[in-house]
């Protein structure tokens, strides 16, 4: 009986937790063995903290952005993995730079948000996402 009881206590606690999806992107780019550009972003259930850890320039370039694709028929659709076979339009969401050493908070933001930062100058978005080299 004190099983059964404890096992439904547990089934109960579980239930009544709200597990918040998000994500957390940090990024150090050294040059030459040095760390000097750095930046850290949160975003939990539509809320966001975008940090400007350490830049060369003294700024961090933050473009965020949703992307709408279309497949070779037209139809439309969430997935932004891109194949070759998709066109894909971005909707920039909000663009920013910060001072190094400062912090920005924002809310209500889409699910599907997407981010790139630059420190020397703006990205662009979608274009941000394309590896270089």
């Amino acid at each position: 009986m004190r099983i059964a009881t404890l096992l439904s206590l547990a089934v109960l606690l579980l239930a009544g937790c709200k597990i918040e999806a998000g994500a957390v992107t940090t990024t150090h780019y050294s040059i030459d063995g040095v760390g000097v550009n750095s930046t850290r972003s949160r975003v939990f259930d539509g809320n966001g903290v975008f940090d400007c850890v350490q830049s060369v320039s003294g700024q961090c370039h933050f473009v965020l952005f949703t992307e709408q694709c279309r497949d070779r028929a037209g139809n439309a659709g969430a997935d932004a993995a891109r194949p070759d076979h998709r066109a894909c339009t971005a909707h920039v969401v909000q663009a920013f730079s910060l001072k190094a050493g400062t912090s920005k908070r924002l809310d209500r933001l889409p699910k599907d948000l997407q981010q790139c930062v630059g420190h020397q100058s703006a990205p662009t978005a979608p274009d941000c996402l394309q590896p270089t080299g």
